[in-house]
């Protein structure tokens, strides 16, 4: 450290500081942790401190296996205990970043009651160091008389280094992803993935194991119809998806596997998905809805935490496959299919497409592979693939036929054929 002089740092007697020569500067704070956060639902919580610390004297090890010796968990007992100690996973550290970030693992699950009463603390008798001096390669104590510093003993009953675990984090869509549940083209579900549990009963329409209303609070783009959530249990307890499952047949709804009561997922239904437009006239699968909300009534855990509209993915991931919407002969030698969206002009290959034809009066139907046939493959416009074959290979005009499409063709967002939506539908 050096001071340049002048008029502004004077003493007693209106003299001024005069230039000083470098002068040493050395840390001696010691580290201090600042905040505890936790979220319902999950057994991280993530201690923010002052600065890097590390586990030795060495500014260069991040981790503290013996965690439960140098952190412990002061549990409030209360009638809704998830967490009661620490598990035994180590104490991670993140010293990539500006902070010391540590990581800490419960014993079991935080509920409400957890990050609302419950403390961790920390025992300093067994050493977090800071980085003092780290600026020398290979030296990381301060010059003397200082030493890297650790904090003041701490026995975890004494007041100032316990923390209590907060959730200020507010709820936000991670991620959203589109769904074709009956596979026929068009895209009927969203699936919202949200960055921690969140309260299902905070949501506007909400009805255990039923269809709520989502139209006020959730908005697609291109799509002004009906909006649903489904509600209906399908990941949990058995006792509760059993209910779920149950009342998923009696509606006629969809049953999704992965979708419990207060978890971070989500599903919105497109009730009529035929009004959004597609790009080839048939099906939408390609459709990427942008989100948006008008003052959505959705918490996590924490009921004071509302939606994180700013941090909230706003568009949604194409995750549906091509699917064929239609095929018919346009000669006795060219055949055309329209897909349900756009397709990758280099995953469209002779071998894919499976044709069953028979003339009219024939039985059994006649299984004829027309790969061995198929002179051209071409994409004419967007999703639209038109095959033709061989003079030899031509057909009756009275042929009918079926054709059967592999999982190699793609389309732009390289999602396979039958890529349609992980679901156990209830009916």
């Amino acid at each position: 450290m050096t001071y340049a002089g002048g008029a502004s740092i004077k003493d007693a007697k209106n003299l001024a500081l005069a230039n000083t020569k470098p002068l040493e500067s050395y840390d001696t704070a010691a580290p201090v942790p600042v905040f505890a956060l936790g979220s319902v639902g999950t057994t991280s919580i993530l201690v923010t401190w002052s600065e890097k610390i590390y586990s030795a004297d060495d500014g260069v090890v991040g981790a503290f296996a013996s965690s439960n010796t140098i952190f412990g968990y002061q549990n409030a007992t209360v009638t809704t205990d998830g967490a009661t100690a620490l598990g035994t996973a180590a104490a991670t550290v993140d010293i990539t970043g500006a902070r010391g970030l540590m990581t800490l693992t419960a014993g079991a699950t935080l509920t409400l009651d957890d990050i609302t009463n419950d403390k961790i603390w920390v025992n300093t008798d067994l050493r977090v160091y800071d980085n003092a001096n780290g600026t020398a390669p290979g030296n990381y104590r301060a010059a003397a008389p200082y030493a890297t510093n650790t904090l003041a003993g701490y026995s975890g009953t004494i007041t100032g280094y316990d923390l209590n675990i907060d959730d200020t984090i507010m709820p936000y869509v991670a991620s959203a992803t589109t769904l074709d549940v009956n596979g026929d083209g068009y895209v009927d579900y969203i699936r919202i993935v949200m960055n921690e549990n969140v309260d299902d009963s905070s949501i506007t329409g909400y009805a255990l194991n039923a269809m709520g209303t989502a139209n006020s609070k959730w908005i697609l783009s291109g799509y002004t119809g009906e909006l649903q959530f489904n509600f209906f249990t399908g990941s949990g307890a058995a006792a509760a998806t059993k209910l779920g499952r149950e009342a998923a047949f009696t509606a006629e709804e969809a049953l999704f596997t992965d979708n419990g009561i207060d978890d971070t997922i989500l599903y919105v239904k497109i009730v009529s998905p035929m009004d959004i437009a597609g790009t080839t006239g048939l099906g939408n699968s390609g459709y990427r809805a942008t989100l948006s909300w008008a003052t959505p009534t959705i918490t996590d855990m924490k009921p004071t935490n509302l939606l994180d509209e700013v941090t909230s993915a706003k568009v949604a991931v194409d995750a549906i496959g091509p699917v064929i919407m239609k095929a018919e002969t346009k000669s006795t030698r060219v055949l055309q299919v329209t897909f349900s969206e756009d397709v990758d002009a280099t995953t469209l290959d002779v071998g894919d497409f499976g044709w069953l034809v028979s003339n009219a009066g024939q039985t059994p139907e006649d299984q004829k592979s027309y790969a061995n046939f198929t002179q051209t493959i071409d994409e004419i416009s967007a999703g639209v693939v038109q095959l033709t074959v061989s003079p030899g290979a031509a057909w009756d005009a009275s042929t009918l036929g079926k054709i059967s499409l592999t999982n190699t063709v793609a389309d732009l967002a390289l999602n396979a054929a039958g890529t349609a939506a992980a679901a156990n539908n209830g009916r």
